[in-house]
């Protein structure tokens, strides 16, 4: 074997071995944003629960209930107050969002980059109405809450808030004050949407 062909063997040799080390660069990086962005969704999570943990008597998180039109609707969370039945819908998006109470799809911009999602309050009062089918003539109230990794420089539509400030808001602070025990409508409410409630299977 003659020179020109050993030099042509390292060459090869030395090229495999950087295009091996560049792909493994490479996928260690994709891992490790896929694990950074695992971590943040799950210390959001755990927040979130934290803080949906001190409010109202008692609630449920992620059942499927009667949409009230024969078929399913998903519940994010429904919290018992003595005041009557919240539906919540947490959101975490990231970045800057521009939100409208009649705009059928907001904005959400991350970096240079920008998308956009259906309104989710539309979705909200449709789980909304889903509990009144079950309710009855209890009162059903709605919010829709956002981490505080989403920033609305326009502010935030009427029935939104972030997460921290659920409990400053209607209608958990007008039940603040209210005696603990829920009056016996929004009882028997209460338990014929538990009855009814299945937990949602993982997507």
């Amino acid at each position: 074997m003659n020179g020109a062909s050993l030099t042509n063997i390292w060459h090869t040799v030395r090229d495999s071995a950087f295009s091996t080390l560049w792909a493994a660069l490479g996928v260690g990086a994709v891992l490790c944003i896929v694990g950074a962005l695992w971590l943040r969704r799950r210390r959001a999570a755990r927040s979130v629960a934290a803080i949906m943990g001190r409010l109202g008597l008692d609630r449920v998180h992620d059942v499927m209930i009667p949409d009230g039109l024969g078929g399913q609707i998903q519940l994010d969370y429904l919290v018992l107050t003595p005041r009557g039945l919240v539906v919540v819908d947490v959101r975490d998006y990231r970045g800057t969002i521009f939100a409208g109470e009649t705009i059928d799809r907001w904005t959400q911009i991350v970096g240079r980059r920008s998308f956009h999602f259906e309104n989710p309050l539309f979705l909200n009062r449709a789980r909304m109405m889903g509990v009144k089918s079950l309710a009855g003539d209890v009162p059903v109230y709605e919010l829709v809450a956002f981490t505080r990794d989403g920033q609305f420089p326009k502010g935030m539509p009427p029935q939104v808030c972030y997460v921290d400030q659920l409990g400053a808001s209607a209608p958990f602070a007008t039940a603040a004050g209210l005696p603990g025990e829920p009056p016996l409508p929004v009882r028997l409410a209460w338990q014929t949407i538990r009855q009814a409630a299945v937990r949602s299977l993982p997507g």
